[in-house]
């Protein structure tokens, strides 16, 4: 993928933890994060679209059962799958 420089401004305490933790290339990780940060913003935007076509063929708001269903989708997106968090163990 074709890429395009620029200048970032960052907290020099977060590059102080990231040469600590041994990124050594800032780039890549300013892009992967970016990418990170973008791709769980159009889940969340799909799932409120989602959200909102589920309200209108049911012609009302979600019972409590759906609001679990949907509050377990929503911290899947959030925190990962249940099954590979630490509480989870």
């Amino acid at each position: 993928m074709a890429k395009k420089k620029l200048t970032v401004t960052v907290d020099e305490s977060i590059l102080d933890d990231l040469n600590r933790l041994g990124f050594e290339n800032v780039s890549a990780t300013v892009n992967e994060a970016l990418a990170s940060m973008i791709e769980r913003k159009l889940r969340l935007e799909a799932l409120g679209r989602l959200a909102d076509d589920l309200l209108a063929a049911n012609g009302g708001p979600p019972t409590a059962a759906e609001m679990a269903a949907a509050d377990a989708v929503l911290d899947e997106l959030e925190f990962g799958p249940a099954a590979t968090r630490p509480e989870a163990a």
